[in-house]
C-alpha cells in the first residue's frame, strides 16, 4: 500500500492478549469508510498466542502490519515505535482487548477532522464492558456538551479521554515525545499527551459511542493490589503537578487542588478495596470531605464495627 494514500493509521497496542485480539483487529478491518487505512500492531513480547494470531492477520491483510519481535519494551515505547511507522494523515488507537463497535467509527472521526481546523484531537463517547460479570455499561459520557474552552482544566480536575476513542492529526507528534515521558517515569502515554496538545488546539468531543472499553483486574489501570493502584496514582498526580508547573499560567487548577483530588481518588479506590493501611495513610490528608459519599465512606472507615461489617459484605459480592 503508498504510504502516502494512507489517511488512517490505526496503531493497536497489544501484550498478552490471545483470548480478545481478534476482536481488536476484526473491528478496525470491518470498519465502514471509503478513505484507506493501516494498522500498526505493536506486540510486546506477549507470553501467550498473541504474536501468532497477529501474525495469521498481516498473511491475510496487506495493510496490517507487526512491529519486529523484540525484548518487552514497556508501553511508551512499543507506542513510540509504533508512531515511527504511521504515515496516515491522523492517528486513532485501541488496545488489544477492547474494540470499536461502531463501525463508522473512522467515517465520523475523519469528516469531523476534515471540517474543524482547529481540533487537534476529537474523542467519542464509549461503552464499559465488565468482563468478570459480563456486564455492559453504555454511553459512559452521554449526549451531554463537553465544552473544549475550559477541556484543560477538566483534565487536570479528573475528566477521563478514553483513549479507543481518539483520532488526532499525525503532525500533532510533534507537541509530545514519548521518549521524554518515558525518561520522566511516566507510567501513562494518554494523559501526558492530551495536556500537551490542549496548548496547541482543541480537542472536541463527539457524542456518539463508537467503541467499547474492556474493565478487567491486572491492567494497567485496572488494580490487583492496592499497592499497584497506589503507584499508578501517585504517577498521575506527578504528571499533573509537574505539567502546571512547567506551565503556569495556563489553567487555574492549583497544586493544592490536584493534591486533594488524588488524596480523595486513592482513598476511596482503597475503600472500595478494603485496604485499611492505604486510608489510615491517605485520610488525614484531605481536608475537604464535602457532604457526600466520601464523608460517608471515612464515617465508616473511622467506626470499627461498622467497618468490619462493610468488610465482610465486600467478602460475599
Amino acid at each position: 500500500m503508498d504510504c502516502q494514500s494512507i489517511v488512517v493509521s490505526v496503531i493497536v497496542l497489544a501484550y498478552n492478549q490471545e483470548e480478545t485480539i481478534s476482536r481488536t483487529l476484526d473491528s478496525i478491518i470491518n470498519q465502514k469508510c471509503d478513505f484507506p487505512i493501516e494498522i500498526i500492531i505493536g506486540e510486546d513480547a506477549s507470553c501467550d498466542k498473541t504474536r501468532k494470531i497477529c501474525l495469521h492477520y498481516t498473511e491475510k491483510y496487506d495493510n496490517v502490519s507487526l512491529l519486529e519481535a523484540k525484548p518487552n519494551k514497556g508501553l511508551l515505547i512499543n507506542y513510540n515505535d509504533c508512531l515511527s511507522r504511521a504515515c496516515g494523515k491522523y492517528i486513532s488507537v485501541c488496545a488489544g482487548d477492547d474494540w470499536w463497535h461502531n463501525p463508522n467509527k473512522l467515517d465520523i472521526q475523519v469528516k469531523y477532522m476534515e471540517q474543524n481546523s482547529n481540533c487537534i484531537l476529537c474523542y467519542t463517547d464509549y461503552n464499559q464492558y465488565y468482563v468478570n460479570k459480563n456486564k455492559c455499561i453504555r454511553n459512559i459520557l452521554g449526549k451531554k456538551e463537553i465544552s473544549n474552552l475550559d477541556i484543560l482544566n477538566r483534565i487536570l480536575n479528573g475528566f477521563f479521554i478514553p483513549s479507543l476513542t481518539i483520532m488526532y492529526r499525525k503532525c500533532a507528534t510533534e507537541y509530545f515525545n514519548m521518549t521524554e515521558y518515558r525518561n520522566r517515569g511516566y507510567m501513562a502515554e494518554d494523559l501526558p499527551m492530551y495536556l500537551d496538545l490542549c496548548k496547541y488546539g482543541s480537542l472536541d468531543y463527539i457524542p456518539e459511542s463508537t467503541a467499547t472499553y474492556s474493565v478487567r483486574k491486572g491492567s494497567i489501570s485496572q488494580f490487583d493490589s492496592s499497592s499497584k493502584m497506589v503507584t499508578f496514582m501517585e504517577n498521575m498526580r506527578k504528571i499533573k503537578l509537574e505539567f502546571i508547573k512547567e506551565n503556569k499560567g495556563l489553567s487555574n487548577v492549583d497544586e493544592y487542588s490536584i493534591n486533594q483530588n488524588y488524596d480523595k481518588i486513592i482513598f476511596n479506590l482503597a475503600f472500595s478495596m478494603c485496604a485499611s493501611n492505604v486510608m489510615q495513610k491517605y485520610a488525614p490528608k484531605i481536608q475537604e470531605w464535602g457532604n457526600g459519599l466520601l464523608k460517608i465512606k471515612r464515617i465508616i472507615y473511622n467506626h470499627k464495627l461498622l467497618y468490619k461489617i462493610y468488610y465482610l459484605f465486600r467478602q460475599v459480592i
